[in-house]
């Protein structure tokens, strides 16, 4: 089941290096949601409401968390996330009230982000950047959404407007 959400040859490899012989019963996962300490892993035999063994939470700097997309080693009898894999994209921010120091890191491993902008009179240019800007940062390709075309009075001039902050951008 973890082949729908993305499992591949490379991530067993990561999963085996990472998983000791006394963490056999360990199984791979994908985070399909995260609600304050609960964390929905979805794995071989389906999915499964976890927490973090303490042994994480101690060890865990800023930003180590799991967040939806990871991928992880738990154990879905005892409902406990014992590891998380390396991500290869990531998006984050500076966390809320850690001034410079702190992180948030918001999901991963995403490979296409959707940026979904209305063309109604909210169409904000630099707001694109930001979340163009965003997603590159994060590793992931994006691809531009326009929605409300039939409340664009000028279609031609709207993407005209947009087309230099979209640059080789989908649309």
């Amino acid at each position: 089941q973890t082949g729908h959400y993305g499992w591949s040859p490379a991530l067993q490899d990561a999963f085996t290096q990472a998983v000791s012989h006394a963490d056999s019963h360990l199984t791979p996962g994908r985070v399909i949601a995260q609600h304050r300490d609960l964390w929905r892993v979805v794995g071989a035999d389906g999915e499964c409401g976890c927490s973090l063994t303490g042994r994480f939470r101690l060890d865990a700097r800023d930003g180590d968390y799991p967040v939806v997309g990871d991928w992880v080693g738990f154990d879905p009898h005892g409902a406990l996330i014992h590891l998380r894999l390396p991500r290869r994209t990531a998006f984050s921010r500076r966390a809320p009230g850690a001034g410079d120091q702190g992180v948030q890191v918001l999901c991963a491993n995403i490979d296409v982000a959707l940026i979904v902008m209305s063309l109604n009179g909210d169409l904000n240019p630099r707001r694109l950047e930001r979340y163009l800007a965003t997603v590159a940062d994060g590793g992931a390709q994006a691809v531009c959404v326009l929605t409300k075309s039939d409340l664009c009075e000028d279609l031609g001039a709207a993407t005209a407007q947009l087309a230099a902050s979209l640059g080789e951008t989908p649309i």
